[in-house]
This record gives C-alpha cells, sequence and structure tokens, in this order.
C-alpha cells in the first residue's frame, strides 16, 4: 500500500494532516508537539510505521482533547477522567498514563481541588456534609480526603444552612397533618445529607395550628370517602377511613369529631 501525504495545515496547537493512499483519503489531528518529533514534508510518501503512529498520535490527541473539554466544564477527579480515557477506542495503556501525567503536571487534576469545589456546590444547593461525602466518594475521591473534607465544617453554619433547608421543604407539605409535615421534613433532610435532622427540626419550632389541621384533615376525609363510599357503607366505611386518616398522621379524637361532623352525609349517600 502506498500512502501520500497531501496536506498538512496548522491550527494552533493541534496539526490536520491528509493523507491519501489508492482508495481513500484520511484525516488526522494530532498535537502539534507530536508532530514536530516527526515532522512531515508534503508529498512525501509514507510508510506503514509512519500511518501506525498517525493512527496513535490521532487517538491520543482525541482522548487529551476529550479531558480538556470535559475540564472545561468542571474539575474532574482522577477516577473520573481515568473512566473517561478508558472509553477511548484504541488508547493504550501508555498513551493514558502519558495523558494523566501531562495533565497533573499542568495543574489540571487535583482531587483536592475537586473536593473544595464539591463542598461548595453542594453547600450553596442547601445539601448537607453527609450527601458531599456521598458525592465525593462516588466521584472516585479518596475517604480519608472526603472525610477530612467534611470534618471541616463548621457546625453553626451547616445548622443555619439545615434550617433554611427545612424551611424550604416544609412549604411543600403545608396540606399534610402536621405529623406527616414533620415526618418528609425528617425524611428529605436526611436525604439531604443532615445527619442532625432532629436539632433542625427543633430549631425550626413548628408550632401545632389547630386550625389548618383541621382544614388539612376535611380536605383528606372528602377524598377518602369518595375512595371507600363505592366499596363500603356504614360501620365498615367508617373503619376504613378512619384508619386511612390515621396513617395520615391525625389525631383519633380530631378524626371521629370530624367524621361526625362531615361523614354522616356521606354515609346517607
Amino acid at each position: 500500500m502506498t500512502y501520500q501525504l497531501k496536506k498538512v495545515k496548522v491550527h494552533d496547537d493541534i496539526v490536520s494532516i491528509t493523507v491519501e493512499d489508492e482508495e481513500t483519503e484520511r484525516k488526522y489531528r494530532i498535537l502539534l508537539r507530536d508532530y514536530l518529533e516527526h515532522p512531515l514534508s508534503d508529498q512525501k510518501q509514507l510508510s506503514e510505521d509512519d500511518i501506525k503512529r498517525l493512527d496513535e498520535q490521532h487517538t491520543y490527541c482525541y482522548a487529551y482533547l476529550k479531558c480538556i473539554r470535559k475540564l472545561s466544564l468542571r474539575d474532574q477527579s482522577e477516577k473520573e477522567l481515568n473512566d473517561l480515557l478508558d472509553d477511548v477506542f484504541g488508547l493504550s495503556s501508555a498513551g493514558k498514563e502519558q495523558i494523566m501525567a501531562s495533565l497533573k503536571s499542568q495543574g489540571l487534576v487535583n482531587d483536592e481541588n475537586v473536593a473544595a469545589s464539591q463542598l461548595f456546590t453542594d453547600q450553596n444547593k442547601l445539601l448537607g456534609r453527609k450527601k458531599t461525602l456521598y458525592n465525593l466518594l462516588d466521584r472516585g475521591i479518596a475517604r480519608s480526603l472526603a472525610q477530612r473534607i467534611i470534618d471541616e465544617v463548621d457546625e453553626k453554619q451547616e445548622l443555619a444552612r439545615g434550617i433554611q433547608r427545612g424551611q424550604r421543604i416544609i412549604q411543600h407539605y403545608k396540606n399534610k397533618s402536621q405529623r406527616q409535615q414533620k415526618n418528609q421534613l425528617y425524611q428529605q433532610l436526611i436525604v439531604a445529607g443532615y445527619d442532625n435532622a432532629d436539632e433542625i427540626i427543633a430549631c425550626l419550632d413548628l408550632p401545632f395550628d389547630e386550625e389548618k389541621e383541621e382544614e388539612n384533615l376535611k380536605r383528606d376525609l372528602a377524598k377518602a370517602l369518595v375512595r371507600y363510599k363505592h366499596k363500603y357503607s356504614g360501620r365498615q366505611l367508617y373503619q376504613h377511613v378512619y384508619q386511612h386518616l390515621l396513617t395520615k398522621g391525625y389525631q383519633s379524637a380530631m378524626i371521629k369529631s370530624c367524621y361526625r361532623k362531615e361523614g354522616e352525609e356521606y354515609e346517607d349517600q
């Protein structure tokens, strides 16, 4: 097979090379530094070894630029970049190691910076330190480093963020019983990574609003009656509605009182 070099064009630190054989035209993109190690002259006949080297340099350039693009979006951990390079077909182990070494030497890969950046992002999202720990471990950050980062979180600031998060969460559950509100609040705080959920809820000091509780109960009672009245009536209807409302966190005495006021008309239908 005869290979003919047709064109060489330099774009900043990338060199575009066009090669032609008897059947097809091939285009390569390689790093300028690699080209300078093995410069090619226009119209030169290329050997099989030249083509093999161009294939390797092209793959290397593609993989390297893929990492640079990822890093331009956000900091990447060493694990994330290694996983990225593992997906590049044809990249040799030596090429992968060389890319990682190059990125590190340029200061573009630093897991400590990644950990600090993740903590900053999570705190802005009002996520707790335990969520940050999981996020860091998921990104391949060493547990010792991840633990050290979250251990440095100020307790008072963590509590303040938790209270702010809790205030936002509770807005979504205003139409629930107070017990449900607190249960949902606790669960959501745990999911958000706050291991001090009980302390946060205590600081929120949610008062019992009997009028609001009764309003929510009436609405849930009406829904329950519509749900069960086609299957049950009389005492059975009452028992199913009563149990349903208990699971929603309403007090037994309130359910019974509300049912007497609101339920009889449903029973008579």
